[in-house]
């Protein structure tokens, strides 16, 4: 997805928020069942699937009707290799880095829920709710992809993790999964080429200290994770990581 697109959604996540928490009274029917009835076309509450169950058995509620995949990694840890292979399960896509584009939508959300935090629990949830909507579409899979129109789950991978984008992740986008992906061998990470080139190279402890803090980031999210280092990549594990 291209940068002005990506600018395109954050502006109507603003106006979205912005009209949800100014906007005047509503009437009980445009409440949180009002809500459930835009997701699904009744006027019910959205249930999961079987499959959704399965995904994030844990979650309750409006937001855990759609199912998310996000690969955490560091540096040169062989997260493509890992996101081309995820690619191949069918009903998944994910997207390649997009330079942490998704913490100035987390970093948005937060603004405004602290503005609105005297606002009612319904008025919270549709906000939550208007932020998923715009991350989903954001990750909407190319239509080249095959099958694209039956991907149940979407999500992308990425380098640049914060805790305002993981609490993000956990607040709009409860039926999520994580993927841990790192190296064990942080000498031989800090010797690849593509830290070569930088001005600044990162030694073998700078880098474990990036791996710990991601880690602790992953732990923190309370979210279902699996730990998958380069140097476990193998058959039995990516059968492993697909079950």
């Amino acid at each position: 997805m291209g940068r002005v697109q990506l600018y395109l959604f954050v502006a109507v996540l603003g106006m979205m928020q912005v009209l949800l928490l100014f906007a005047g009274p509503r009437s009980k029917s445009d409440g949180l069942a009002g809500t459930a009835a835009s997701n699904t076309g009744h006027g019910q509450n959205p249930r999961q699937s079987k499959e959704g169950l399965q995904w994030c058995p844990d979650c309750r509620g409006e937001l855990c009707a759609r199912k998310f995949l996000f690969i955490v990694a560091t540096g040169r840890s062989g997260s493509s290799t890992l996101m081309n292979m995820v690619n191949q399960v069918p009903g998944i896509f994910l997207w390649g880095e997009n330079h942490g584009a998704l913490g100035g939508i987390a970093g948005m959300q937060e603004r405004f829920l602290k503005a609105g935090q005297d606002s009612s629990d319904a008025r919270r949830v549709e906000l939550l709710q208007s932020s998923q909507d715009v991350v989903w579409e954001w990750l909407t899979p190319p239509t080249f992809q095959n099958d694209w129109k039956r991907v149940e789950v979407r999500g992308f991978k990425e380098i640049r993790w914060n805790e305002t984008m993981v609490q993000f992740i956990r607040r709009s986008l409860p039926c999520s999964r994580l993927i841990f992906n790192f190296r064990l061998d942080v000498e031989a990470q800090s010797h690849s080429d593509f830290f070569k080139r930088k001005q600044r190279k990162p030694g073998a402890e700078a880098l474990s200290t990036i791996t710990d803090r991601a880690a602790a980031l992953v732990t923190r999210s309370g979210l279902p994770a699996f730990q998958l280092p380069l140097e476990n990549f193998s058959a039995p594990e990516f059968t492993r990581l697909a079950r």
